[in-house]
């Protein structure tokens, strides 16, 4: 008894040197094979203190080897992953016609799931069922449940389950695992309900399974009802894992502020969860909230690791947080592990260049002890971002003269610089460089950035021929085309090239959308347009871009189709100021003044406060329409109630308004306003108005004033010609 004592004790300590003194001791007093309760402890405890080599070689000793001898062996390999050899002792165990019992396949079994060998596991499956074993043994038959689920043949496994004529929450918290892992999160969900339906308890471990699939597929209500359970099972703040993947699901799912009241609710928080929900802010483009929630994880006594640096780092770069980036910098200055790490230098300077600090970007970056191309890289890109197109190519020929190689994003930085300082000959050189490189190939970022290039350059031609000879089926280097082609007003090329992508086999987005109605709008191809709406309608909620939907506004009402820009603004929900905008300047367009003005009391009536391009669009109106009381009464209503200061455009309305009314007086007046007299949309309102009525007087003042102001621009001789032809004052005409 004092043998099985001492011996459970070194297995249990793995104390091997003791146990080896022990087997010594028991050889010597001839008590080995003469106890069977000692020899199995002896072979239990060197297969616990993983000493397999000794293992064995007892088991070989053994003039009787029974099952309980082989399982001690076995299931010590199983323990310590060596399934092969426990494989290998198995088969031994058959080829000396040990019968195996259930203990023994449960180990194999636990092998097989290790190793994937669906085969073997198969085999013993057919084994235990022909005895049915595994209906009578709940241990067996999850193993087996198991194996089935590591080898992903769920289909074998759900049969397992559903055979047994009882199951517990570990079977089912096994299939449901099992689901997830092959990313079948609808069938794991269903597997829970079945689960729930037969009033089988989930333990934490299933419910943590169960909210990553929820997490996995959206299933936000899913994952609320969860949640109810696990706080009404007391489970909330127990477990640091399933509090983890409730905050996960609830990120995942975009409900971000309740991951975070989740987080701010448990004592179990960890840096998972909270960079969880930095990343889930990060990701969400809520920058402002990546910043505080890091704050907040600090305050907490949370030490933040590199990846929480670089989130929050680069949410300081995107919205320009200055202040904050710096004091984040001073604080990795006292983290050593983090003081000369390379990727947390590089989001430091990428910080910095992105808020314009190029001073500070340039220090981080010298005091490096190596440096790299993506360290250049993030001072070029700040450079690029603040159109900085001449810093771009000095700090280039900087890295150059430096060793370090460019690589594809550095390319695409002095491209953007190209475009900038519009180098088409220095854009030209690089567009060589890249292709003699072979970088081309299959780089559609790259191939995008030439064809900006080429078109901010002026070179349609040339970014067209790009695309032929390097397709690509990204369609952001198409819309870059496109771009293009509106930019330059050739809308009908932008369709052709659409027609073209279509034929290539690319599917349009919203990108592509916007630039096609920019170019019906250009041709005043409404049946186009048309065609385009129906398309973007069967595809995306019109609702979720408001580009995209203020454009097809705006293409409605350039092409004359009031009515239907309307009824798009009323059937889509949409409404703002702009939106506002683009309807009374098409009513006014259309020399519709009095709807143009009914349109102003429905946007006021709406809730919403009119611009400066608002009153623009009804003094235009007004103008056209000889209504001068009312773009009086408009003018003093922008100034008066709405503290609106009178931009160019509002004189220059104002002046037409009243010359196209003969009262010069007034537009005469209204020049004075203008903060300068250098302005010739002024000067040729008041011509045309002289035009209509003949004054040759206020006429040589205004053309007096505009020749001053652009002696070099024809058109100002022109208006004053048409004045003198107008009033058949043909001798100055001829001086004129």
């Amino acid at each position: 008894m004092l043998y099985l004592c001492l011996l459970r004790a070194c297995s249990k300590n793995k104390d091997l040197c003791a146990g080896t003194r022990l087997h010594a001791e028991i050889l010597q007093n001839g008590l080995f094979e003469k106890n069977l309760d000692i020899t199995r402890s002896l072979l239990s405890m060197y297969a616990k203190c993983h000493e397999f080599r000794k293992a064995e070689a007892l088991l070989y000793e053994l003039a009787h080897r029974d099952v309980f001898s082989w399982n001690v062996v076995i299931g010590g390999y199983v323990q310590c992953g060596r399934s092969n050899d426990a494989l290998k002792l198995f088969n031994q165990m058959r080829l000396e016609d040990c019968p195996p019992d259930k203990v023994t396949f449960t180990s194999i079994l636990k092998a097989c799931s290790t190793l994937r060998d669906l085969s073997m596991g198969e085999k013993i499956h057919d084994y235990v069922a022909r005895r049915g074993l595994v209906s009578k043994d709940i241990i067996l038959a999850t193993t087996l449940l198991n194996m089935y689920v590591n080898c992903g043949v769920l289909r074998k496994a759900q049969k397992v389950l559903d055979e047994l004529p009882s199951r517990d929450s570990f079977c089912w918290t096994t299939i449901i695992k099992g689901y997830i892992g092959i990313g079948q999160y609808e069938y794991a969900l269903k597997c829970f309900k079945q689960m729930r339906d037969e009033d089988i308890s989930p333990d934490t471990v299933t419910f943590t399974c169960v909210l990553k699939a929820c997490a996995s597929i959206g299933a936000l209500d899913k994952g609320k009802e969860i949640h109810q359970e696990v706080v009404s099972l007391g489970m909330l703040g127990k477990d640091v894992l399933l509090d983890n993947a409730l905050v996960d699901m609830y990120v995942k799912c975009l409900a971000l502020d309740k991951a975070r009241e989740i987080l701010e609710s448990t004592s179990t928080r960890s840096i998972t969860a909270w960079i969880s929900v930095i990343e889930g802010y990060f990701k969400n483009y809520e920058y402002e909230s990546v910043i505080s929630c890091f704050e907040q994880m600090i305050d907490s006594g949370i030490c933040p690791n590199e990846l929480v640096y670089i989130f929050v780092l680069k949410a300081c770069g995107s919205i320009g947080a200055y202040e904050k980036g710096e004091k984040f910098h001073e604080n990795i200055k006292g983290k050593h592990f983090l003081r000369n790490n390379l990727v947390i230098n590089t989001s430091i300077i990428d910080m910095y260049s992105k808020c314009a600090a190029f001073t500070k970007a340039r220090e981080v970056l010298e005091k490096q002890c190596d440096w790299d191309v993506v360290s250049w890289n993030a001072l070029i890109t700040g450079y690029a971002k603040h159109q900085k197109g001449d810093d771009v190519l000095s700090c280039y020929r900087e890295m150059q003269v430096k060793g370090l190689v460019p690589d594809e994003v550095t390319y695409c930085c002095i491209l953007k610089a190209c475009s900038i300082l519009c180098d088409l000959n220095r854009g030209q050189q690089v567009y060589d460089e890249v292709v003699r490189k072979g970088f081309l190939k299959d780089n559609s970022v790259l191939i995008t950035s030439i064809i900006d290039m080429y078109v901010k350059c002026g070179e349609l031609t040339k970014a067209q021929q790009v695309l032929k000879d390097h397709p690509t089926h990204n369609v952001i280097a198409w819309n870059a085309l496109l771009s293009g082609y509106i930019q330059h007003g050739l809308g009908e090329d932008t369709i052709c090239c659409y027609e073209e992508m279509l034929q290539k086999g690319l599917v349009a987005d919203d990108v592509t959308f916007t630039c096609l109605l920019k170019a019906c709008s250009i041709v005043g191809d409404v049946t186009k347009g048309k065609q385009i709406h129906e398309v973007i309608s069967n595809k995306t909620k019109l609702s979720n871009n408001f580009v995209l939907f203020s454009t097809l506004v705006d293409m409605y009402v350039k092409c004359g189709e009031l009515g239907i820009a309307w009824q798009v603004v009323k059937e889509n929900g949409v409404s703002c100021v702009i939106l506002w905008n683009v309807l009374i300047t098409g009513y006014a367009l259309q020399g519709q003044a009095q709807t143009s003005m009914s349109c102003f009391e429905h946007m006021q009536a709406s809730g919403f406060c009119p611009n400066a391009a608002t009153f623009s669009s009804l003094l235009n109106a007004c103008s056209h329409a000889g209504l001068v009381d009312e773009g009086q009464n408009y003018f003093v209503s922008m100034v008066t109630c709405f503290g609106i200061l009178p931009h160019l455009d509002h004189c220059a309305c104002m002046i037409d308004l009243f010359g196209r009314a003969g009262n010069f007086e007034e537009a005469v007046a209204f020049t004075e306003l203008v903060p300068s007299s250098n302005i010739s949309a002024i000067w040729f309102a008041i011509l045309g108005a002289c035009k209509k009525w003949g004054s040759l007087t206020i006429a040589r003042w205004a053309f007096h004033h505009a020749v001053q102001a652009h002696d070099t621009d024809i058109g100002v001789y022109i208006c004053m010609g048409n004045v003198y032809a107008s009033a058949e004052n043909w001798e100055d005409l001829s001086y004129s």
